[in-house]
């Protein structure tokens, strides 16, 4: 008898293009975001699929383990046991909050990483 793997139940239960939520399981700068879908079930936020406004490994400093996020589902694989997720695909809502309580305030807010502030004079001629 063949055993259904976790990652073909979820294909089972779940859809592309489906607005979920899950948590932030692990950061690795020049990949993206590792998020627990559910019990045995990972996917992955390519930093390709993060917000269209912020570039690179500074949108990865907006994120930290054990924070909840929304995203969509851009393709499962079972037979690879891989779930691609996009957040630029999708608008979060605002009120996700614990995911139990649209009031509840988000365990983490992500902060903005800082600029340093650039001035430039130009020397005078004499």
């Amino acid at each position: 008898m063949n055993k259904e793997s976790t990652f073909h139940r979820y294909d089972r239960h779940h859809r592309r293009g489906e607005v979920v939520s899950c948590k932030v399981s692990k950061i690795v700068s020049d990949i993206g975001l590792f998020v627990e879908l559910a019990e045995g079930v990972e996917g992955i936020v390519h930093l390709s699929d993060f917000d269209r406004s912020i570039k690179g490994e500074e949108l990865l400093s907006y994120y930290v383990v054990g924070q909840k996020i929304e995203a969509i589902i851009l393709a499962i694989e079972p037979e690879l046991e891989r779930v691609c997720l996009g957040i630029k695909q999708h608008k979060p809502r605002s009120d996700l909050g614990s995911g139990t309580d649209p009031h509840t305030p988000s365990p983490v807010t992500p902060k903005k990483p800082k600029r340093p502030n650039l001035s430039l004079k130009m020397a005078e001629d004499d």
